[in-house]
């Protein structure tokens, strides 16, 4: 199968376009064996890796690792992680179980959080946990300091409030419906062949990097050696590049 996705950028190349791609990593508390090993990975390749923090969480020892890698951007994770919703409900931390204005006040403080404990490695860019967030507060993001949203799957055309860039993940090694087993080799391959196409067939959809999105507190063996498996195809590839999140959301 990783022979039908170099086939594919094959075809990008011959068509004289660059396939673009971003990795985020969420979860991102403390220094972690799992942690030091993804950002091993990531430097082995010479890729850059945006870190989704929890502001309220993050320990001093993660802002001096992070301070010691050039290629890490920081994201704002939220606020605590803390999931809101009723039971039986889809988790999120902001909705419409809480008042708009606590929501407001808690990402002004999520913000500062962030830039004080990582200074210029600070993005002003959210990504709500569980990928969620309601269109009324994210349309308030540019009036709290926000510059980026960050969520999961193809972003809507025109969908983003203005002041505010959206830049989605889309490729993800976890299988989330069976217990956050780890996808197999094949499946992750075929998912990424699947989305080049898409994105050669329909270039709205290449308008926004390929996002791959790793969860570091599930990393294992089996989900290195298929991340090694896209980095090494990806870059040594003509037609593929690799940008920071820093670049992609233009800051």
């Amino acid at each position: 199968m990783w022979d039908a996705v170099e086939a594919e950028l094959d075809e990008w190349k011959r068509e004289r376009r660059r396939a673009e791609f971003w990795w985020r990593d969420d979860d991102a508390q403390d220094v972690t064996p799992a942690l030091k090993k993804l950002l091993a990975v990531a430097g082995g390749f010479r890729v850059p890796i945006a870190l989704s923090v929890i502001p309220a969480r993050f320990s001093p020892a993660l802002a001096r690792m992070v301070k010691r890698h050039e290629a890490v951007d920081v994201l704002v994770h939220g606020h605590g992680h803390v999931n809101h919703a009723r039971p039986g409900r889809p988790k999120r931390e902001y909705g419409v179980y809480r008042r708009q204005g606590d929501m407001e006040q808690e990402l002004l403080e999520s913000l500062a959080l962030i830039n004080r404990g990582f200074g210029s490695r600070a993005l002003p860019v959210l990504v709500p946990p569980w990928n969620r967030i309601p269109p009324t507060l994210a349309s308030r993001l540019p009036g709290l300091g926000y510059k980026g949203l960050s969520t999961w799957k193809p972003r809507k055309p025109h969908a983003a409030p203005a002041g505010l860039v959206c830049i989605n993940t889309h490729l993800d090694p976890i299988d989330w419906r069976r217990g956050r087993a780890p996808k197999s080799e094949h499946a992750v391959a075929a998912a990424l062949l699947r989305k080049l196409r898409w994105r050669r067939k329909y270039p709205e959809r290449a308008l926004e990097p390929l996002g791959l999105l790793t969860h570091h507190l599930l990393w294992g063996p089996e989900i290195e050696t298929t991340i090694a498996h896209v980095l090494a195809l990806t870059r040594s590839h003509p037609a593929a590049t690799w940008v920071s999140a820093r670049s992609a959301f233009g800051l």
